[in-house]
């Protein structure tokens, strides 16, 4: 507490510069010129302030993680976009190709301007690139029903004789026309053993996964694929098929199976394809409660479905 008549000039000055007024009051008659003047060099900070200081901080973390999470959603949307335009125009790549050779081969055949050995090779080519359509417009359809949550799986039981002897008469040709060796093995013991499966889901799954493996062993040495199968010690079956060609990096071992992905390597950017074929591998293997993954060999890549018991 300051009295006024105590105070000069100058004092007053370093009053107001230094001291913060917390209280002033003119006494009345006969104290008139007394003035009390109550102030302090440091206001100690209250309960509310700290309150208020916290409330600050969380506000400032909200909008932070706000904005990251808005970075993070356009990010994924703009890949995303980018991901499905790469996807159209891999498709009408694919669709154009196989409808440009079977044009081609037909007005030949139309025209008489095939001798008769080469007419059967040019049935061969008509034949496998409608078949190359088909697998592809299959593939596309499915991805619109898996897109809406409309996959139908009708399971049944099955032996695995009768499967794979199923997938070798429809696929066998089209293999050896590609100039690659098909090799389906299997231990006898299990032939007459059933699973419960969706057939055509199984024939698409086996399909995707050779038209993989020759896709990607272009440049291999070894121009064999091979499927085997064997009954694993709880009773699954395991159906595995093995390329020679580079196999998959480690960090793309996930990554493969997610929609419309494709490997950025150089390997990848000249071999056609839509990033639609291991996705669809891995979403109609788990409508039938079945397991993939893939793993690296020397050389090559084996991948493999588990189906239950």
């Amino acid at each position: 507490m300051i009295f006024r008549n105590s105070l000069t000039g100058l004092d007053k000055k370093k009053l107001r510069v230094y001291l913060t007024l917390l209280y002033q009051k003119h006494l009345s008659a006969p104290l008139s010129d007394v003035e009390l003047i109550f102030s302090i060099n440091h206001l100690p900070a209250g309960p509310a302030g700290t309150v208020i200081n916290w409330i600050a901080i969380i506000l400032l973390i909200v909008l932070c993680g706000g904005f990251m999470l808005m970075y993070r959603l356009g990010s994924g949307q703009i890949n995303l976009s980018r991901q499905q335009q790469d996807f159209v125009s891999a498709v009408s790549h694919e669709l154009k190709t196989p409808l440009t050779s079977i044009r081609m081969y037909g007005e030949m055949l139309v025209k008489g301007w095939a001798d008769e050995e080469k007419k059967k090779t040019y049935y061969d080519y008509i034949h496998d690139e409608s078949e190359r359509l088909s697998r592809l417009i299959n593939n596309v359809l499915q991805l619109a029903r898996m897109t809406r949550n409309e996959l139908q799986v009708e399971l049944k039981k099955v032996s695995i004789h009768e499967i794979l002897d199923m997938f070798q008469s429809k696929n066998s040709s089209a293999v050896e026309r590609a100039s690659y060796n098909l090799n389906i093995s299997c231990n006898e013991e299990f032939h007459q053993k059933e699973i419960n499966i969706d057939v055509d889901y199984f024939n698409q799954i086996m399909i995707n996964l050779v038209d993989n493996a020759i896709k990607f062993s272009t440049k291999a040495n070894k121009t064999d694929i091979d499927i085997n199968c064997t009954v694993q010690q709880d009773g699954s079956v395991l159906f595995a098929v093995r390329d020679y060609g580079h196999g998959v990096a480690k960090d793309q071992m996930r990554k493969i199976f997610k929609l419309f992905y494709r490997s950025e390597n150089e390997l990848t950017r000249e071999t056609v394809g839509t990033g639609i074929g291991l996705a669809l591998v891995h979403q109609l293997a788990q409508a039938m409660d079945a397991k993939v993954d893939v793993i690296n060999c020397e050389p090559g890549a084996e991948f493999r479905v588990t189906f239950p018991s």
